[in-house]
């Protein structure tokens, strides 16, 4: 799996994260996996090395994609 997944928002506006499918590249915006207010966390524990997670703003524009990996996958929003 993608060990100690953590995603932290630090940033005054609220953000989702939606899985990015892998065969296709394409977000899938049919499901929110989270919506992280300011000061909020995102911990799981299903994820894999290899997934990527879209980041969007609260209309759904992409602000950044997180690659998640075998070793640590620590994010920090807004830094």
């Amino acid at each position: 799996n993608a060990p100690n997944l953590q995603v932290f928002n630090t940033m005054s506006e609220s953000v989702k994260l939606y899985w990015i499918n892998n065969n296709t590249g394409e977000p899938a915006l049919n499901y929110v996996y989270a919506t992280l207010e300011e000061g909020d966390v995102y911990t799981e524990n299903f994820w894999v090395a290899g997934d990527r997670m879209m980041v969007t703003d609260e209309s759904n524009s992409c602000i950044g994609v997180l690659d998640l990996n075998g070793t640590d996958n620590v994010f920090v929003l807004g830094q």
